[in-house]
C-alpha cells in the first residue's frame, strides 16, 4: 500500500510492507530515491512548547508538538493542557505528533503533584480527541512522559530510546491492557514484570511488549511524519488503523468484566522475572483486577490513591537502574539446561565463532544462581572471561555493528576488560562498551592481564602531578602500592601511613618513610571530624602531632599532594598535611562514607575562580547573615564578575527578603533567584535544609538505616533543589540543568549539597572566603567522578574516577617493555583470581596456547 503527496514538483511516497512498516521516499521522474521531504511548516513557539504545522492536502494538516529548553515546571503542564484544548477544537488538524528528543518528553514529573488534576484532564482530552495521535521517541522518556505516550494511538521509537516508567499516572491500567491486546499473554507478562522491576527498558523491549508499534534504526520523527502523512492525506497506513483500533479499545475498557487474563502459568513467569518485589506485585495485580472488574475509570482512581500513598515512602523514590533476572536452578533444571545448550558448564572450552553462545551463565559471585547472557549492542563487545582479578581478561565472542566498522576488535581476539561505572562483570560472559576493551599484550599471561587496573588507577592518580613530597595513607590497596611505585620511580619523596605489620615490612623493604597509625602517639588522631563545633579546635590540635612528624621526615615541609584510599578516618588529616596550593586526590573510599575536613586560612577574588565566560553558575547569597540583612559584599562581587563574563547565574538566597532585594536590582540580568524560604513554602513538610549532610550509619552493619537516611536526604533536599535550579539552567546541551560552578560560602556547610548540583565530570565547587577553623563535609561517592573538583583558597580536592584511554595505553606500554615486573607480581599475588576457564590456563599467553591446552583436555 502506497500513498502519494505532492510538494515542489516532487512526489512523496510512503510505502508500507505487509507488516505495516513504513519507508519514506521522494519520487523524481518515476524513480524512487530515499530523501528528506522539503516542507514549509508554520511555526508557533510559546514559553514551553513549539508547534510546527503544515498542510498535506487541501484543508488537512498535521503538526508536531515538541518541548523547548525549559519545559519542566508546573506552568508547562498548564500550557500543555491549553495546547490540547486548542488543537482538539481545530477541524483541519488531522494528526498530532508528540516529539521526544534530547531526553525530554514535554515535561518532567517534578511539579506534577501541584497540577495533578490538570494533567489528568489533559490525558482524558487526548484519549477523547477526534484526531490521530502518535508519539515519536528519540531520547529517554520517564515519569509522566510515559503516561502521555500511552495515551497516543501509536508510538514509534529509535533504537537508542529508553523508557523509565513509574506508575501512578494511569500507566498500570493503560499499559497492561495495551500489552495484552497487542501481544497476548506474553505481552501481559512483560508489562507486569516491568511495572515491578523499577528499571529502564530499551525501545526493542517496549516493541516486544506491544507498547511501541515500530522501532527504527534512525530517528523516530521522520517515520512518525510518514505515518502521519499517510493517515491525514488518505486515511491509510498503520496510524489510521491504530486510531480505529484504539478508539474501540478505549470504549470497551469501561465495561466491567471478570479478571481472568492472568492465569497460574503467567503469574509464575512474572515471579521468575522479578526479585524482592512480592509486595509491589500483589499491589499492582490488585489494581489491575480492580480496573477490570469495576471499569477503567474506577481503576484510575484507585491507582492514583495507591501512588499518592506510595510516594510518601522513601524507597518509592529510588532512581531506576538497569537490572537482570537472577534464577536459582534445581539440579534437574541445571542438567537439562546444559544438555539443551542454554548453560555452559564451568571450566568449559569456548571457541568464539564456533561454539554457540548460551542464553544463561553462572554468576561468579554466587555460582548456585544463573543470569542471562546479554548480547552486545551496536557499540558493545561480548567477552568470554578467562581470568578475573582487579579487571578481566578473555576472548572476544561477538562485537556490535558499530564496533565492527570502527574498531580493530574481532571475535577470537585476546583482550583485557576495564570496569566502567556501575557495570557488573560477574558472569562467565560480560557485555561492555567498546571503550572498555583493549588488546592484551602478548608478553602478559591471561592472569597477569587481569591485574592491570591498579596500575591504571595509579597512573590516573599521579599523572600531571608534580613530583615533590607525597603522602599516601597505606599500602594495603593494590592501587596504593602501584601509586607508591610510580611516585618513587619519578623520584618523588613518599611518606606512607601504615596500619599493619605487613605494610610496615613493605615500607622497610623500600626504605620508605612511614608513620605507624597504631603508635600510642596517634591514639584518637585519625578520626572523622565530629559535627559538634566545640570539638573542632581540639581535633585540629591533635593533628599537629602528624604535621610535626611529617615535617621531620620532609625537611620541615608539608605535602605537595596527598592521595587518600581509606576514606573518612584519614581524609581530614590528608587535607591538613597539604601545603598552601596543595592537591588532595580522593582515590578511594567505602560505600556510604562521609568525608570531613577543617578549612584553612586564605581568600580568593571571584575573578580568579570564574575564568571561563558563559558558564552556568550557582551562587549562595546571604548565608551567615540575619534573614532581614540583604547586603552580602562577597556575594555581590561574584554577581558583578558573573555579569561581566556573561555567565548564566542562578542565586540561592537564605530569605525571601534577600531575594526581593536582589530581584529589584538585577531584574532579568540573572537566570533565576531562589530562596530557601521559598522552597520550604513550596514543599511544606517535604523540604529540608540541613546544617550539613546527614550522618550515615555503617552500611555493612545497618544497611536499611543507611539506605533510608540517604534516600530521605536526596528526596527532601537534593531533588527539590535540583528541580528548581534545572528550570533556569536547562539547555539543549545541558538537559539536566547541572551547574559548571557552584560558588559555596565559608559560613555554612553546604558542600555536600553543592556537589550534587555540579556537572558529574567537569563540575567544580569553589570557595573564595576564609575557611579557617570551620568544618565541611560531603559524601565520598559524590567525589568519585573523574576530575570533579573542590577548590578552596588554600588547596584543591579532586576526584579520581576510573581510568581513561590515556591511562590504559600508558600502562600497556609499560607492560610491553617489562617495567615494574617485581611490583606487578606482588600485586598479582595479593589479588583474588576468579573466572578462569580452567586453573591450568593461568600462565598461558596466546590464543593458540589456549586452544592447544583445551584440545589436550579432550
Amino acid at each position: 500500500m502506497t500513498t502519494h503527496t505532492s510538494t515542489h514538483r516532487k512526489a512523496v511516497s510512503v510505502a508500507f510492507d505487509s507488516d505495516g512498516r513504513a519507508s519514506l521516499q521522494v519520487v523524481r521522474s518515476g524513480n524512487p530515491v530515499h530523501a528528506k521531504t522539503r516542507i514549509r511548516p508554520q511555526v508557533n513557539t510559546t514559553d514551553h512548547f513549539r508547534l510546527m504545522e503544515w498542510e498535506v492536502s487541501p484543508g488537512r494538516t498535521i503538526a508536531v508538538l515538541s518541548p523547548t529548553s525549559g519545559s519542566s515546571d508546573s506552568s508547562a503542564i498548564e500550557e500543555w493542557v491549553r495546547w490540547m484544548r486548542q488543537l482538539a477544537a481545530r477541524d483541519e488538524l488531522k494528526v498530532l505528533i508528540l516529539a521526544c528528543h534530547g531526553g525530554r518528553f514535554l515535561f518532567s514529573s517534578s511539579h506534577l503533584q501541584e497540577k495533578w488534576q490538570s494533567f489528568e484532564a489533559g490525558l482524558e482530552l487526548m484519549e477523547r480527541m477526534n484526531k490521530s495521535l502518535i508519539a515519536a521517541v528519540d531520547g529517554t522518556v520517564s515519569g509522566i512522559g510515559c503516561a502521555v505516550a500511552l495515551c497516543t494511538h501509536a508510538v514509534v521509537a529509535s533504537e537508542s530510546a529508553r523508557f523509565i516508567l513509574p506508575a501512578g499516572t494511569g500507566v498500570i491500567q493503560r499499559l497492561v491492557r495495551i500489552a495484552h491486546l497487542q501481544k497476548g499473554a506474553d505481552g501481559l507478562v512483560r508489562a507486569v514484570t516491568w511495572l515491578c522491576s523499577d528499571r529502564a527498558i530499551t525501545a526493542r523491549e517496549a516493541e516486544e511488549m506491544g507498547w511501541v508499534d515500530q522501532c527504527c534504526e534512525g530517528e523516530a520523527l521522520p517515520l512518525a511524519v510518514a505515518w502521519a502523512k499517510a493517515a491525514a492525506a488518505a486515511g491509510q497506513g498503520p496510524l489510521a488503523e491504530a486510531f480505529i483500533r484504539r478508539r474501540a479499545w478505549r470504549n470497551d475498557w469501561e465495561r466491567p468484566r471478570p479478571f481472568t487474563i492472568l492465569g497460574r502459568q503467567e503469574r509464575e513467569r512474572i515471579i521468575a522475572g522479578i526479585r524482592d518485589q512480592d509486595t509491589q506485585l500483589k499491589e499492582i495485580l490488585s489494581l489491575i483486577q480492580t480496573g477490570y472488574e469495576q471499569g477503567f475509570s474506577t481503576g484510575l482512581v484507585h491507582e492514583r490513591k495507591w501512588w499518592a500513598a506510595r510516594t510518601q515512602r522513601p524507597e518509592a523514590n529510588q532512581s531506576p537502574q538497569w537490572s537482570y533476572t537472577v534464577r536459582s536452578l534445581t539440579q534437574e533444571e541445571e542438567e537439562q539446561w546444559i544438555r539443551e545448550g542454554q548453560l555452559l558448564p564451568p571450566d568449559s572450552p569456548f571457541y568464539p565463532g564456533i561454539s554457540p553462545v548460551p542464553s544463561w551463565q553462572y554468576r561468579t559471585t554466587d555460582p548456585v544462581t544463573v543470569i542471562p547472557v546479554r548480547r552486545p549492542g551496536p557499540r558493545e563487545v561480548l567477552v568470554y572471561v578467562l581470568s578475573r582479578g582487579a579487571n578481566c581478561s578473555g576472548l572476544v565472542v561477538e562485537t556490535g555493528r558499530t564496533v565492527r566498522e570502527e574498531k580493530e576488535i574481532h571475535a577470537g581476539d585476546a583482550v583485557i576488560v576495564i570496569p566502567g561505572g556501575l557495570q557488573e562483570m560477574e558472569g562467565q560472559f560480560v557485555t561492555v562498551g567498546a571503550e572498555q576493551v583493549f588488546p592484551k599484550p602478548v608478553n602478559l599471561s591471561f592472569a597477569e592481564a587481569a591485574n592491570l587496573l591498579p596500575w591504571m588507577m595509579a597512573h590516573r592518580i599521579t599523572r600531571h602531578r608534580e613530583r615533590g613530597r607525597v603522602w599516601i595513607d597505606g599500602l594495603e590497596e593494590s592501587a596504593a602500592l602501584a601509586c607508591y611505585t610510580l611516585v618513587q620511580h619519578d623520584e618523588g619523596k613518599v611518606t606512607v601511613m601504615t596500619s599493619s605489620d605487613r605494610e610496615r615490612r613493605m615500607t622497610e623493604e623500600r626504605n620508605a618513610e612511614a608513620l605507624d597509625l597504631r603508635h600510642l602517639r596517634y591514639r584518637g588522631v585519625f578520626t572523622k571530624i565530629p559535627a559538634d563545633s566545640s570539638t573542632w579546635r581540639r581535633w585540629e590540635e591533635l593533628g599537629k602531632k602528624v604535621i610535626e612528624d611529617f615535617r621531620c621526615r620532609n625537611h620541615g615541609e608539608l605535602a605537595d599532594w596527598t592521595a587518600t584510599f581509606y576514606g573518612e578516618r584519614t581524609f581530614g588529616r590528608a587535607y591538613q598535611l597539604l601545603k598552601d596550593g596543595g592537591l588532595l586526590v580522593v582515590a578511594g573510599a567505602r560505600e556510604g562514607e562521609q568525608l570531613t575536613f577543617i578549612g584553612k586560612r586564605g581568600e580568593r577574588s571571584p575573578s580568579t575562580f570564574l575564568k571561563r565566560a558563559g558558564e552556568s553558575v550557582v551562587l549562595y547569597y546571604g548565608m551567615g547573615l540575619r534573614r532581614d540583612e540583604v547586603m552580602d559584599p562577597f556575594g555581590w562581587r561574584v554577581i558583578q564578575v558573573a555579569e561581566q563574563r556573561q555567565d548564566r547565574l542562578v542565586i540561592i538566597t537564605q530569605s525571601e527578603a534577600q531575594k526581593r532585594w536582589l530581584k529589584g536590582r538585577l531584574g532579568d540580568h540573572v537566570a533565576g533567584i531562589i530562596s530557601i524560604e521559598e522552597c520550604a513554602a513550596s514543599w511544606p513538610g517535604e523540604f529540608d535544609w540541613p546544617p550539613s549532610v546527614p550522618y550515615l550509619p555503617n552500611p555493612s552493619e545497618r544497611k536499611k538505616d543507611w539506605l533510608l537516611t540517604r534516600q530521605l536526604f536526596e528526596r527532601r533536599t537534593i531533588r527539590p533543589l535540583r528541580a528548581v535550579i534545572g528550570e533556569h539552567l536547562r539547555t539543549m546541551q545541558n538537559p539536566e540543568g547541572y551547574a559548571d560552578v557552584v560558588v559555596d560560602r565559608a559560613d555554612h556547610d553546604a558542600l555536600g549539597i553543592s556537589l550534587y548540583l555540579v556537572k558529574p565530570k567537569s563540575g567544580r565547587v569553589v570557595f573564595g572566603e576564609n575557611m579557617a577553623g570551620k568544618r565541611y563535609s560531603f559524601y565520598a561517592s559524590t567525589m568519585m567522578e573523574p576530575e570533579r573538583r573542590i577548590v578552596t583558597p588554600s588547596a584543591t580536592i579532586v576526584g579520581c574516577g576510573l581510568p581513561d584511554t590515556e591511562d590504559v595505553q600508558r600502562v600497556l606500554e609499560w607492560m610491553e617493555n617489562g617495567v615494574f615486573r617485581k611490583e606487578r607480581r606482588l600485586i598479582m599475588a595479593e589479588t583474588e583470581h576468579r573466572g578462569m576457564a580452567t586453573t591450568v590456563l593461568a600462565d598461558l599467553h596466546t590464543v593458540d596456547q589456549l586452544y592447544e591446552a583445551w584440545s589436550s583436555q579432550c
